[in-house]
């Protein structure tokens, strides 16, 4: 949060929105109070879903939906409303802390692919012209330095 209120004193037309994942580890914590403070103009609560690949698993940090909706209830906002997602099924692109792709087709999340930058070009087209003319970019641009 520090972060976000030096930004806002730099900067104070600054527009904050936020993702806050909810798992055990915060979901007894009330967050709210920071919204007077930094007038955050969309705030999503994301309820934590489970990832079991067999290799590794976040279940150590799972909620209970009654816990959730008990976070969503001690910090209901007061500047603007929750948006409150128990699911995300279908609903976001997710890489991991690893930069892996997660499978969210399903109730448990599996890794789909590790992203590597052929691995990720495949799965978005797309992606490679992009990559390569920002590259391309870059590279006229330390040229051009003295």
């Amino acid at each position: 949060m520090q972060l976000l209120f030096t930004a806002k004193k730099e900067n104070p037309d600054l527009i904050i929105k936020l993702n806050t994942v909810v798992t055990n580890v915060n979901a007894a914590e009330t967050l709210i109070h920071s919204e007077r403070e930094l007038s955050i103009t969309h705030w999503k609560f994301l309820k934590m879903n489970l990832l079991d690949d067999g290799k590794r698993s976040n279940r150590d940090l799972e909620i209970e939906e009654g816990m959730f909706q008990c976070f969503l209830q001690n910090n209901t906002r007061t500047c603007g409303k929750n948006i409150p997602e128990s699911s995300l099924a279908r609903s976001y692109i997710i890489a991991d802390n690893r930069g892996s792709l997660i499978n969210n087709t399903e109730e448990i999340y599996k890794t789909s692919a590790v992203c590597s930058v052929r691995i990720f070009g495949r799965r978005f087209p797309g992606i490679h012209s992009m990559r390569n003319s920002m590259q391309a970019g870059m590279e006229t641009s330390e040229k051009k330095r003295p």
